[in-house]
C-alpha cells in the first residue's frame, strides 16, 4: 500500500500526462494545472483534504485575467507572494452522475484508477468549457455583476472589488447603480 503523498502524486503525475495535451502543466508547489494564454491563466485546481485514511478530492475550476487581478492587487492589500495564485472567477464543478460538487476519495491505491478517470472526464467535459466561457471577460463580468444577490458576492472575496473593476473596463452603463448597491 502506498503511503498518502504517492497517493496523491500518482494521481497528479498520472493527469498530468494526460492533461499536456491540452497544454495545461502541473504547476508541482501549488498541485494543480495550469495553461496561460494571452489575458488569462486558466487553472485546474485538485484540493486534496486530508483525511485519517487518506484524502478527499475536490476538484475546482477558476480562470485569472491578468488585467483584472493587477489592477485589484494595487488595493487588495494581500502579500504579493500571494498575489499571483488569485482568481478572477472559481468555482466547484458539480459530478453529473451525483449532481453534487465533485469529492472522490483516495484511502488506497485501489482508488486511483477510479479518481484519475473522474477527474479526466470532469476536465474534458465541464473544466474546458468553463474555461472557454471565462476566457471572455464579458463572461466574467456577467457571473461578477448580474446577480448581485448571490452569496459568493463578498468583500472578504473580493469579487464585489473585481465586478466594479471588470464594469468599468468595459463601460457598463449601470456602472454607478452597481457602485451604489454595494456601498
Amino acid at each position: 500500500m502506498s503511503n498518502k503523498q504517492e497517493l496523491k502524486w500518482s494521481v497528479l503525475n498520472q493527469l498530468d500526462e494526460i492533461f499536456q495535451a491540452q497544454d495545461f502543466q502541473l504547476i508541482k508547489s501549488t498541485e494543480w494545472f495550469a495553461k496561460q494564454n494571452q489575458a488569462n491563466r486558466l487553472i485546474y485546481d485538485l484540493v486534496f483534504l486530508d483525511k485519517f485514511q487518506g484524502y478527499q478530492v475536490l476538484p475546482e475550476v477558476g480562470v485569472r485575467n491578468e488585467l483584472i487581478e493587477n489592477i485589484f492587487h494595487k488595493i487588495s492589500g494581500l502579500e504579493k507572494r500571494y498575489q499571483k495564485d488569485s482568481f478572477s472567477v472559481v468555482n466547484s464543478i458539480k459530478d453529473q452522475s451525483t449532481n453534487r460538487n465533485g469529492r472522490y476519495d483516495l484511502y488506497g491505491d485501489c482508488d486511483i484508477d477510479d479518481v484519475v478517470q473522474k477527474l479526466k472526464t470532469l476536465f474534458y467535459d465541464h473544466a474546458l468549457a468553463y474555461f472557454d466561457k471565462f476566457s471572455q471577460i464579458e463572461n466574467i463580468d456577467q457571473a461578477l455583476n448580474d446577480n448581485l444577490d448571490s452569496p459568493k458576492r463578498t468583500f472578504l472575496l473580493g469579487n464585489c472589488s473585481r465586478g466594479l473593476i471588470v464594469a468599468q473596463l468595459l463601460g457598463r452603463k449601470d456602472y454607478a447603480e452597481l457602485f451604489r448597491q454595494l456601498l
